[in-house]
C-alpha cells in the first residue's frame, strides 16, 4: 500500500489538507482527501491526482471527499482539473463519499452530472396522496 502526505504548511487556525494515496491490491487507487479544499490546497489536490496517475497509470481512481470541510471555487477549479486529467488519461474519476455540503455545492455549481453524481429526478406526485408518493409520509393509515 502506498501511503503519501501533500502539503505540510501553516494553516492559521484552519484544517490543513491532507492528500492521502492508498491502492489495496488487485483494487483501483483511492486518494482520500480531508481538510479545506480552497486556494490554498487546490494546486496540492491536483499535484497528488497527477502524481497518482504518473505513478499507477489506472483505469480509474477513486476521490474520496469524506474528510472534506470546506469547499470554493478554487477548491472546485481543483477538482475539475483532475477530472480534465483523468480524461485526457483515458482515465475514470469517481468521486466517493460526498459529504452532503459538498454535494450541494456541486449541485449549485451544476457539475454533479459532469462529476458523475447525478441522481435519478424524484417521480412527479401522484394526485391525492400528498407527500407520501415522494417518501415524506406513510400512505397507509
Amino acid at each position: 500500500m502506498l501511503s503519501e502526505l501533500w502539503p505540510d504548511k501553516q494553516w492559521q487556525g484552519r484544517r490543513a489538507p491532507a492528500f492521502v494515496v492508498s491502492r489495496p491490491a488487485g483494487e483501483r487507487p483511492r486518494l482520500r482527501v480531508s481538510g479545506d479544499l480552497d486556494a490554498t490546497s487546490s494546486a496540492g489536490l491536483h499535484d497528488a491526482f497527477v502524481a497518482v496517475l504518473r505513478q499507477h497509470c489506472p483505469p480509474g481512481v477513486d476521490l474520496d471527499l469524506e474528510g472534506v470541510t470546506y469547499l470554493d471555487s478554487a477548491g472546485l477549479t481543483g477538482l475539475l482539473l483532475c477530472r480534465d486529467d483523468a480524461r485526457q488519461m483515458g482515465c475514470d474519476l469517481a468521486l466517493r463519499n460526498t459529504p452532503t455540503m459538498v454535494y450541494r455545492i456541486l449541485q449549485i455549481a451544476g457539475l454533479l452530472e459532469d462529476l458523475g453524481l447525478a441522481r435519478p429526478p424524484v417521480p412527479p406526485a401522484v394526485p391525492g396522496t400528498g407527500g407520501a408518493a415522494m417518501g415524506f409520509l406513510s400512505s397507509r393509515r
